[in-house]
């Protein structure tokens, strides 16, 4: 009789057992199908905001491109075509008023020309044409530059309009914006990389400000280059500026 009761008792255990180890089984395997379910839902949520963020910076560049197609057609029809209408229906002017209405149209096309694309751009080295920039600033700001550059280091022309682009953004939100009286400009290119940092000493931004027009601009060039690119401000001190460019 108790070897009977013996024998249940231990089959009771032993059932209890793998009823234990069954129900741990599957609380594991629900716990790891829960957690599964929980990645790929998130990682679809991730891939759903890159591409709504990618649609939204391609709508800022075609609206970009567009406001520029806007703004270069009106130059060209109410500076260029109107001066060349005057010098055409003019019968009064002698040859020296028509050479200057002349040269005005010259630089109007040269002013048309430089907005399209930097002058010399495939002789001008990356180092000059954003220094230039820099320097045309100094009627407004006291502008400090620092440059460590490695010779023979080439970079294609479309990278240096992407640059010269970035930089002229910025600087023009500098003008527009940080009420600053002075800009530190630091360029580095080795072999490898291109560092960039613009610093203001300005009011600074918050952050709901970043989704500004310029900056989706900057956001969608800095992207075209494969570099990455920061914003660091604080509030009335200063903001900077930090793009970095492998060049392998």
């Amino acid at each position: 009789m108790e070897n009977w009761q013996d024998t249940e008792g231990l089959a009771f255990v032993i059932w209890f057992i793998v009823l234990f180890f069954i129900s741990l089984i599957i609380l594991i395997v629900f716990i790891i199908k829960t957690s599964f379910k929980s990645v790929l839902q998130k990682e679809k949520e991730i891939s759903k905001e890159k591409l709504e963020h990618q649609k939204e910076l391609l709508k800022t560049t075609i609206f970009t491109q567009e406001k520029e197609r806007n703004r270069i057609a009106q130059d060209i029809h109410d500076g260029l075509v109107s001066e060349l209408n005057n010098i055409r229906l003019s019968k009064k002017d002698n040859e020296q008023v028509i050479n200057a209405k002349l040269q005005n149209c010259i630089k109007t096309v040269r002013l048309i020309s430089h907005d399209l694309m930097p002058p010399l751009i495939e002789e001008t080295s990356v180092e000059d044409l954003l220094t230039d920039i820099i320097e045309g600033l100094e009627t407004n700001l006291k502008v400090e530059k620092h440059k460590l550059i490695h010779n023979n280091v080439k970079i294609d022309n479309s990278m240096k309009l992407q640059l010269v682009r970035i930089v002229q953004e910025v600087t023009t939100n500098i003008l527009k914006h940080a009420e600053a009286f002075q800009i530190n400009f630091l360029l580095r290119i080795t072999k490898s990389s291109l560092m960039l940092k613009i610093e203001d000493n300005g009011i600074g931004f918050k952050e709901d400000t970043t989704t500004g027009l310029g900056l989706k601009n900057i956001i969608a060039r800095t992207q075209l280059l494969n570099a990455t690119h920061k914003f660091k401000s604080i509030k009335n001190k200063k903001t900077s500026f930090l793009l970095r460019l492998n060049l392998n």
